[in-house]
């Protein structure tokens, strides 16, 4: 179970660092919107789990804040780490994004730049500028400044108009490397990342993308559930070991299946191959490694038919290719991959 994809083609997002995805990033400008504003795709929400972190690290009875809003917190964090396979992207269609419209006549002036000059023609002296020449000719200048910059700002929108279109051809065509260019873009995964360490995509082919996700799922479940006592006081119970693992192979699963629905939604793939790396104890050598824990093929198709008839992620795995050796009393097994 060596980590790492082994691809002609791969590139790795990391928490915090820019991916460097090579020359195909130089062909196409999205300008300081970026591509997911240019579409109009929202943000995910991220998970705010500082207040889980204070629990951890002290104890429960120092704890000063909302007990009621500690409680609901937690319920909130518990519902991401095994809901994330509800969270995904809208499916792009970008056969409607080749074929949109310019936004402009790019031989004319652009909107903000006609609503600007507009302004300058019909703009009337008052009396002290008529008076005063200096007065009109200052205004005039920032009037003449604002054009310039509302030019430059429609010519911004145009270009990444007109790279999206190109994009938008490139991922049509198969182009793994407009692939890699969507995920850089978009980050479709960066919420995940708070529960995890990295993530690597490769491919050799324009219908499967694989995916290396390095998760961290003792940081990520907690080891205690949280509640009100009569009074009103914060309570922690630990969970046992069996229930612990239950909820780690409920997170590892529907992880897997998340990462799945964002390729399909963001790419023409047909296959996505999700391969997910935990910590494990190796009790040979009592030493911790990371090893490949979940391997799995989801299919586009399979997977919408499969999300409509099953109701937990790990119902979801059932119905595809996939390697796991998992027990609620031990946790997961290292597997090979698919």
């Amino acid at each position: 179970t060596k980590m790492g994809l082994r691809f002609r083609k791969s590139f790795t997002v990391s928490k915090g660092v820019e991916p460097d995805i090579g020359e195909i990033a130089q062909d196409f400008n999205f300008g300081s919107e970026g591509l997911r504003r240019i579409m109009n795709i929202n943000e995910k929400n991220k998970t705010d789990n500082v207040f889980l972190r204070e629990i951890l690290s002290g104890n429960i009875e120092e704890f000063r804040g909302d007990a009621k809003a500690a409680v609901s917190e937690y319920h909130e964090l518990m519902d991401a780490v095994t809901g994330m396979h509800r969270r995904s992207d809208e499916r792009i269609d970008w056969n409607y994004v080749y074929n949109s419209p310019q936004p402009f006549n790019i031989n004319a002036l652009g909107p903000k730049a006609l609503k600007v000059k507009e302004k300058i023609d019909g703009y009337v002296p008052s009396a002290s500028e008529k008076i005063f020449k200096s007065r009109l000719e200052k205004k005039m200048a920032s009037m003449k400044e604002e054009l310039l910059k509302a030019m430059e700002e429609d010519e911004e929108t145009y270009n990444g108009w007109r790279s999206l279109v190109d994009l938008a051809g490139e991922v049509l065509k198969g182009n793994i490397d407009a692939y890699f260019e969507v995920i850089s873009e978009l980050r479709p995964l960066d919420d995940l990342l708070e529960f995890g360490v990295d993530f690597e995509f490769g491919s050799n082919s324009s219908d499967t993308m694989h995916v290396e996700y390095v998760a961290d799922s003792a940081g990520a479940v907690p080891f205690f559930s949280l509640s009100l006592s009569k009074t009103g006081r914060l309570q922690k119970t630990n969970l046992s070991k069996s229930q612990h693992n239950e909820l780690i192979s409920i997170h590892i699963a529907s992880s897997a299946i998340r990462i799945a629905k964002d390729m399909f939604a963001l790419l023409p793939v047909e296959k996505t191959v999700v391969h997910i790396v935990d910590n494990y104890i190796n009790e040979l050598i009592s030493k911790k490694e990371r090893v490949t824990v979940l391997s799995v093929e989801f299919e586009r198709d399979r997977l919408e038919i499969a999300e409509k008839s099953k109701i937990t992620p790990l119902d979801i795995l059932q119905e595809f290719r996939h390697n796991m050796k998992f027990t609620k009393s031990y946790g997961f097994r290292p597997v090979e991959r698919i």
